[in-house]
């Protein structure tokens, strides 16, 4: 039977692979010496090296230089043609000999070696090589494409009646044949085992962050509902990804079980440890992924297709063209840049922005076009994906043979003394560019050209046919600078680029992350890009995808290189990395990480004295925001303190903002009794007439990480309540340059004065604040202090108690520990605090309008400003204990 296979193989389909691998090459040649392009441009001058006519008048001498001139550039251009299209010629004879020559050999080979034996031993040896080099080739690609053959178990295995040998891989194939081999109850286990010795189900667990010696199965599965639904998966998955035709693997086997086996899933989430549950889509996706890079490098060896040998660079191609010295000066050459490397990914993800760039370039008119988009979300990337399309001839007719070109405007700009100077560059430039006749320049912050003054002369030339030019800008500018001039619009087709999906975004860092890999000699897990997408969503705000993702991908890997000894990137490293940059805690909860968050109303105590709702509704919104269970798109926390002045509202923000973000400076504070009037709304987002920016805005873009806090808010305009109700509600806003400003990464505290009053006449009166707050805030909306639309987008309205005398002592005392622990860090002496002490401290600082507020100014100019006099004089021995008697602090006023 075999050998009836290798017969049929030998005589039918190889010749057929031999025919299309000499017309393989036949194309190639023509392409490599461009032997039709030299035809069609045979008489052209020699890279367009022509005189034109530009003196007044007829000049008989001038105009026969000028005939012998260009006559002598055509002659010399159709003698340099002339010869590679004859060499070129020369090679494809031979080819064209060749080809034919080959397949007879190859027809007539067996009969050529038993020719070989009549030579004797040597002959021998020579046809026992070339006949175990056909077995070798036999079963290398004939028998490789069909499994099947070796194996009769196989080619008789049906699924629903379809012919499921046929579809296996090399690999499947001897595993399913190895598995049917075994008792019916055992087949699935034997199956497994011999998936988990395969490559590809290799990387697929290393990918995943498993470790292959502990994956275990004990399956109840059958062996034909495992391979019915690989069948399944196969076809719903891996054509619509791959978009070739079917060939189950074992990383296709080793799905199925996965998705049949339950439990096996719950036992490799377990094993992974990573907090988060391994889903069946992941392992999906993860053997999509392998199977991409295994046919990526088995490409790179299939030297003899068309599409590889397209890839080569050929000869002649730009002799119909000009020069360009001034323009490679101050230039990128990206059809060069692009032309080796294997960027395919960036067609998929940028199709629909490709497809138009090239609809738009190949106008006879108006054939000019400016991709918009925010920084970050791939603009050049789209670019590159449509200069791979020209460099690889997979274009239209009309854009064969052009170079895309990046022009480096720093490079242009740079050592320009006046502008004059400028226009003269760029006019000898865009020459250049146009006598070349087949340039696309590139010019990415296009802008920056439009703001540099010469734009009378970019204009002058936008609408040559020879002319073409990709502009890259951001919505900012082109509404700013661009938009306005409806004389250099009407040049130009509009292509906004939007943001990348997350899904788009994790397709390119599995593109992208072996080059990463190889860089720092790491393996970054599947896992480890999800929580990089997650937390870049999550974390960074001032930059879209793909470009936050990529940038988040090159430092985890960077700092997991230097913090792993087994050189394994885990989710683990992506949480180190952004608590680190952001102070914000992230990932797995530890347990003492727990007991604080359970405790943490203790912990706020430490420093906020009563205040018992308060100091709840903050500690719960935290407990919420840890683990992951307040919203996303919203901020962690946002709340509306009310109540008397000094009572402890600010000291809460400050101890939340350290508890939370690691330090107390993390505030921003806004005073808002400065945002009185309507117009102060540019103070805090902006204006876009006068390119201010926002006091809110920029800063919450610097600080992204932070508690907001706006004070006394009931005394800032309407307008600007308004504006927070968005804010509130989405957790973002937008700026007067239309910049999206992201405050999810921040907790809002709003605080006021409003209803201090009434607070302060119940609680003397003796009733429960949880009882009157109902009426309070009826009272605030009936005055029209604030809308109920308003209050309702705080997480909680807190009404702050005012303070007892037994609060005071307890904050006096707290004020004084703070200024022991100084005083022991710097001078190892310590103050001796005393109920006396701590009475006369509340009774010179308490102030029934500010409340325990001045108290910090008295301790401050009472008792610090001794001590530091103490200290200066040399009165203060180390280790001494200070005694300060209350007398001595003066009487209350």
């Amino acid at each position: 039977m075999l050998i009836i296979q290798y017969f049929l193989w030998h005589y039918l389909a190889a010749p057929k692979e031999i025919l299309k691998i000499w017309r393989n090459f036949l194309i190639f040649f023509w392409h490599f010496f461009s032997i039709g392009l030299l035809f069609r441009t045979f008489f052209s001058p020699w890279r367009r090296l022509v005189l034109v006519k530009r003196a007044v008048g007829f000049d008989i001498k001038e105009f026969a230089d000028r005939i012998f001139a260009n006559l002598l550039a055509r002659f010399f251009g159709a003698l340099l043609r002339s010869a590679v299209i004859l060499f070129g010629l020369l090679v494809e004879s031979a080819v064209l000999v060749l080809g034919p020559l080959f397949l007879l050999i190859w027809i007539f080979l067996p009969l050529f070696l038993i020719g070989f034996i009549r030579f004797g031993f040597s002959g021998i040896v020579i046809s026992l090589i070339i006949v175990l080099l056909l077995i070798r080739i036999f079963f290398k690609s004939y028998l490789k494409q069909n499994p099947w053959l070796l194996f009769g178990s196989i080619k008789s295995l049906k699924i629903e009646e379809e012919n499921f040998g046929y579809l296996l891989d090399a690999q499947s194939t001897k595993i399913i044949h190895e598995a049917l081999g075994e008792l019916l109850e055992k087949q699935a286990d034997k199956l497994f085992k011999g998936l988990l010795k395969t490559e590809e189900v290799g990387k697929i667990i290393s990918r995943l962050g498993l470790e292959k010696s502990k994956i275990q199965l004990d399956s109840r599965i059958s062996l034909n509902d495992l391979l019915k639904n690989a069948l399944i998966l196969a076809r719903t998955d891996l054509t619509s990804k791959t978009g070739k035709s079917i060939r189950i693997s074992p990383g296709d086997l080793f799905s199925a079980f996965v998705v049949l086996e339950p439990d096996f899933l719950s036992s490799l989430s377990r094993e992974a440890g990573f907090g988060k549950d391994i889903k069946p889509e992941d392992v999906l996706d993860v053997s999509a992924w392998i199977r991409r890079e295994t046919e990526a490098q088995e490409e790179k060896k299939r030297f003899w297709t068309l599409d590889y040998l397209l890839r080569i660079s050929g000869l002649a191609k730009d002799w119909a063209y000009g020069f360009t010295n001034t323009l490679d000066r101050f230039s990128f050459n990206l059809t060069a840049a692009v032309s080796s490397q294997n960027i395919e990914y960036k067609l998929i993800i940028y199709g629909k922005a490709i497809e138009a760039i090239e609809q738009i370039l190949a106008r006879a008119g108006e054939n000019n076009t400016l991709l918009i988009g925010e920084p970050g979300v791939g603009k050049r990337e789209a670019v590159l994906g449509f200069t791979y399309l020209v460099a690889h001839g997979k274009i239209l007719p009309v854009l064969e043979h052009k170079r895309v070109i990046e022009l480096e405007l720093n490079s242009l700009l740079a050592g320009i003394q006046s502008p004059g100077d400028l226009k003269e560059r760029i006019l000898r430039v865009f020459n250049e560019v146009e006598k070349a006749g087949n340039i696309i320049l590139v010019i990415d912050n296009f802008h920056n050209l439009v703001l540099s003054g010469v734009l009378d002369a970019v204009l002058s030339y936008l609408g040559s046919r020879n002319f073409q030019v990709i502009g890259l800008t951001d919505y900012g500018n082109y509404h700013k600078h661009i938009e306005p001039n409806s004389a250099l619009l009407k040049f130009f087709e509009k292509i906004e680029i939007p943001e990348l999906s997350q899904s788009q975004t994790l397709f390119i860092l599995e593109n992208i992350v072996s080059f990463i890999e190889k860089r720092a000699g790491v393996l970054v897990t599947y896992q480890a890009l999800k929580e990089i997408i997650d937390s870049a969503e999550l974390y960074i705000q001032d930059t879209p995808f793909p470009e936050k993702a990529v940038d988040l991908l090159d430092e985890v890997v960077v700092y997991a290189a230097t913090k792993t000894k087994d050189k394994i990137v885990l989710p683990a490293h992506v949480h180190q990395l952004v608590s680190l940059k952001t102070g914000i805690p992230t990932g797995k909860i530890t347990e003492e990480a727990k007991k604080e968050l359970v405790n943490l109303e203790e912990e706020i105590h430490r420093v906020i004295i009563n205040q018992d709702e308060a100091v709840k509704v903050v500690a719960d919104a935290l407990r919420r925001a840890r683990t992951g269970l307040s919203g996303k798109d919203r901020p962690i926390g946002a709340f509306l303190f009310l109540g008397p002045t000094g009572v402890g509202k600010t000291s809460l923000v400050r101890a939340l903002s350290k508890i939370y973000f690691g330090k107390e400076e993390r505030i921003i504070r806004l005073d808002m009794t400065e945002f009185k009037e309507d117009a102060s709304i540019s103070n805090l987002i902006g204006s876009f007439k006068e390119e201010k920016p926002g006091i809110l805005t920029s800063a919450v873009r610097e600080r992204p990480y932070t508690v907001v806090l706006l004070d006394e808010i009931e005394k800032c305009s309407k307008s600007i309540l308004n504006l927070f109700l968005e804010l509130l509600d989405e957790g973002r806003m937008r700026d007067a340059l239309g910049r999206v400003v992201s405050f999810r990464n921040t907790i809002i505290i709003a605080t006021s004065n409003a209803g201090a009053e009434l607070i302060r006449t119940s609680i003397k009166e003796g009733k429960d604040l949880l009882q009157i707050k109902a009426q309070i805030l009826d009272a605030l909306q009936s005055e029209g202090v604030f809308k109920p639309e308003f209050l309702n987008r705080f997480d909680a309205v807190v009404l702050f108690k005012p303070l007892s005398q037994e609060h005071l002592l307890s904050i006096a005392q707290l004020m004084l520990e703070s200024l022991n622990k100084r005083l022991e860090k710097e001078h190892e002496s310590v103050l001796v605090i005393t109920q006396e002490l701590k009475q006369k401290i509340v009774e010179l600082g308490y102030d029934p309008v500010y409340g325990a507020r001045p108290m910090r100014r008295v301790i401050q100019d009472k008792i610090e400003n001794q001590i530091a006099k103490k200290i200066l004089k040399g009165e203060l021995k180390k280790g001494e204990r200070i005694i300060i008697k209350p007398e001595g602090l003066g009487a209350g006023g």
